[in-house]
Order: structure tokens, then sequence, then C-alpha cells
């Protein structure tokens, strides 16, 4: 539909689950569909790697000009907080707001070791990024769009409730088979290759983020 409106630029998201689960980190681009996907995110990949194919193939033939950004886990206010299906940063401060509102008993239960480790990224620097590759002239259809802050999920659960309730106790199930993909960092450098990098100040953010889900949910 894009391509026959002449539509000039398009950007479409893709996501760091588009990557085989078992990859040498931080991961590049070019390793998209060299190994077997996560199973838990499969279908998910497979609709998303789709889409890359038919902007790639777009771009090969009709000479257009659209770009897919692959951001790693995003975080933000209006973020989607529902604990049968969101992500893990939303997910760790709507768990323990709801124990630091306990009279007694102030502990929540994690799936997991806490060890995987997680990049995330502001809403912000995805909207600045959108805008910055939408003015520019891309030399790839793929690019990663990362930020430095990579932990682990446990370090990531105490810095929040060090700013919600120091009181809450977290606890983790220690079931390996719950963690998931163990680390998932993506290489940024095609991205800085094209004058793009993350400005991102994550305590801000997370403060931001945090405000917001207690004024709004």
């Amino acid at each position: 539909m894009s391509h026959e409106n002449k539509v000039e630029k398009l950007i479409l998201f893709g996501s760091s689950c588009i990557y085989p689960k078992n990859l040498k980190k931080p991961i590049k681009e070019n390793q998209i569909m060299t190994g077997v996907l996560e199973k838990t995110n499969e279908s998910y990949s497979i609709a998303k790697i789709a889409g890359i194919q038919m902007v790639q193939s777009f771009n090969q033939q009709y000479k257009t000009k659209y770009v897919c950004l692959m951001p790693c886990n995003l975080f933000g206010p209006n973020d989607n907080y529902d604990l049968n299906n969101s992500h893990f940063l939303p997910a760790l401060i709507k768990k323990i707001y709801l124990a630091s509102k306990k009279k007694k008993n102030k502990a929540v239960n994690l799936w997991g070791t806490g060890k995987p480790l997680r990049e995330v990224l502001y809403v912000d620097e995805v909207a600045k990024a959108c805008e910055y590759f939408l003015r520019k002239k891309n030399s790839s259809s793929l690019i990663n769009i990362g930020s430095p802050i990579e932990m682990s999920i446990k370090n990531y659960a105490i810095k929040i409730k060090n700013k919600i309730d120091p009181s809450v106790l977290i606890r983790f199930n220690n079931k390996k088979k719950l963690d998931g993909v163990k680390r998932k960092k993506l290489d940024v450098s095609l991205a800085k290759k094209n004058g793009w990098s993350s400005k991102m100040n994550f305590k801000e953010a997370l403060d931001n983020t945090i405000k917001d889900f207690k004024k709004n949910l």
C-alpha cells in the first residue's frame, strides 16, 4: 500500500527477537536467519522477519528507501503493564509497586534466576532515531537501535524497588528454564556509522517512567 501510494520513506519496527538465540554477542544485523529462534518468541519473530524480507525486496525491486529499525527492550510512559503479556521492565515496575502497597509481607516473587542480561532503551530515544533515519539517506535497510544500558534482571529489579520502596523483598524462584535467552545485546556499530547513537540518561528515564505509572495506573 505504501509503495502504491508513492510513500517515499517508511520505517518497519522489528525486535531483537528476530535473531537466533545462540549467537555471539553483541548481535550484528547480518546474523539474521543464521540459526534457531528462541521457541517462546518463534511466531512473533517469524512475522517480523517476513516484514523485513518484504521491505528489503521492495528496496531492491522498486528502489524504495524503506528501513527496518530493530530496537532492544523498550520502556517509558504509557507502557503495557498487563502482567500476562508485558515486557520484563514494566512488569517489574507493576509487581514491585503492588508489593509496596501491602501492609505486611512486602515481597514480590519473580520468575527465573534473575541472571539473564537485558538491554533497554527509552521510548523517546526511539522517537529520535525514527526522525533521524527518516531524514537520512541510509546505506542499509536493517539497522539495530540499542543503548549502552545492559544489566541483569535482578539488578533492574533492585534499582526499581529502591525507587519505589526499598523495604520490598525480591525473591527469584531460580528455575533456569524460565530465564529465556541469557543475553540479547545488539551491536549498534552500523547505527553509529550512520551517525546515530543513544543519548539516554537511564536514571532520569526510569524516574519518568515510574512517575507516569504512579500517576496514570
